[in-house]
This record gives C-alpha cells, sequence and structure tokens, in this order.
C-alpha cells in the first residue's frame, strides 16, 4: 500500500493540473486525479488536492503529472495553495517504513524532438490521412522496444482524428491518442499534437488512425497544424532492451 498525494488545478468538475498512474505492462490507469477524487488546496478556488491509498499489485508502474500553459509552481495567477511546493504528485509509504520490494526506477526518458530522429528508426506510419478514413499497418518487434509515439490530430476535450495501438493477438488497445495527453499543434485550437514515449513487449501490434468527416490532410475546415504533413501517426524505435 502506498499513499498518493497529488495537488493541481481543477473547476467545473474538470481538472487542468493533474496526475495519474499508469500500469507499464498493460497501459492501463490504475489512478488518476479526477475532480471528484479532490478537496480545496487552499488558496484559489481552482487549487485541489488528491489522497488515496493504493493497494498496488506486484508490477512496474509510472507516475505521470501534466499542466497547462497558466497557473502552476512559482508561475501563479491566483492565489496558491496553502502547499505549493506539493503541486504535482507523490507517493509515500502509509507507515514510516519504506515497504519491502519498492524500487525507484529512472523515469521514462522524454520523447525527442521528431527532427532529432533518422527515418530509418521509422517502425510503422500512417500520414497524410483524408477525411472518412481507417487506416491499418501491422508492425512485428522481435523484442522489447522503446519506442516514440509522434501523432497529430484533431479534438475538443475529445478526439475525432485520432491513432492507437493494439496488439494483434489480444486484441487489447495498449496505448491510445487521448485528449489530455496532447498539445496544441499550431493553426487551429482543435490541432493536437502528441508526442510519448513508450515501451512495448516483444510481439505483433496493428497501427491504426481514424478520421472523422471534416478537418483531415489537405481538406482542412480551419487552420492546418504547423506540421500537416505527418498529420496522423508515426511510431519510431529509440532503443531496444
Amino acid at each position: 500500500n502506498l499513499r498518493v498525494i497529488a495537488v493541481g488545478e481543477g473547476r467545473n468538475d474538470e481538472m487542468f493540473d493533474f496526475g495519474w498512474i499508469e500500469d507499464m505492462r498493460t497501459k492501463r490507469r490504475i489512478w488518476q486525479m479526477d475532480y471528484r477524487k479532490t478537496t480545496h488546496a487552499g488558496g484559489a478556488d481552482k487549487n485541489r488536492q488528491a489522497e488515496e491509498v493504493i493497494n498496488f499489485a506486484p508490477g512496474t508502474y509510472t507516475l505521470y503529472y501534466r499542466t497547462d500553459d497558466s497557473h502552476a509552481y512559482r508561475d501563479w495567477n491566483s492565489r496558491a495553495p496553502y502547499r505549493p511546493e506539493r503541486w504535482g504528485i507523490a507517493l509515500f509509504p502509509v507507515d514510516d517504513d519504506k515497504p519491502k520490494g519498492l524500487h525507484v526506477l529512472p523515469g521514462i526518458p522524454r520523447a525527442p524532438e521528431i527532427r532529432d530522429l533518422p527515418n530509418e528508426n521509422v517502425v510503422a506510419q500512417i500520414i497524410e490521412v483524408h477525411d472518412d478514413e481507417h487506416i491499418r499497418k501491422t508492425f512485428r518487434l522481435n523484442r522489447e522496444t522503446l519506442m516514440m509515439v509522434y501523432a497529430i490530430g484533431e479534438g475538443d476535450d475529445e478526439m475525432y482524428d485520432y491513432g492507437w495501438i493494439e496488439n494483434r493477438n489480444t486484441r487489447e488497445t495498449v496505448w491510445r491518442m487521448e485528449y489530455q495527453k496532447t498539445e496544441q499543434a499550431g493553426g487551429a485550437d482543435k490541432n493536437r499534437l502528441c508526442r510519448e514515449t513508450i515501451l512495448l513487449p516483444a510481439g505483433e501490434y496493428v497501427l491504426h488512425y481514424l478520421t472523422d468527416g471534416s478537418h483531415s490532410f489537405e481538406e482542412w475546415n480551419a487552420r492546418p497544424p504547423r506540421d500537416r504533413f505527418n498529420y496522423g501517426i508515426t511510431l519510431y524505435e529509440l532503443e531496444r532492451h
């Protein structure tokens, strides 16, 4: 058992600065700082705190925290919370002693810039996607591989043009382009960019990209993203384990 304490920003049942915990093997979120779990953290009403004891099964987990572009540690646009140094997310022992068998591993490296990756690192790619398409590409990994997902799509609180990765044998979705993982991609606000580092076990996978009936490559109904020619999804190999 570990105690998670997270402090962030939210209002009207929505979080803007928040954390979550993901099972590294299954990619499933086992905990997330949802607004309904929070209480007032002092200062401005939008300062929120979540505290909960979580029972972890044996395994490897990743701790995440995401912020928007305003009201953060030492960059407040309203009154700071009572304990500003806790802005973020942390795990603590429930008792004073560190639990046996607990090891903190080096963090997954931040996804590099796409310009820093050579074309030969591309494992699978679906780009220049038009309206009303669902394109699939199959790929195989012979060993556990650290990869970068680079995806551009359309979204506004939810995604309309987006990609995902599916295990071909189990049909399980092992990664999905969710709105909260994205940032603005230039042009219209609804252009969204996701650049994330993931670790995939050996196996056979299917890369998917789905678009709705408007705003896609060369069929824009608003300003296009900066990197319009990569509208879609690309997987880059970073290293093999």
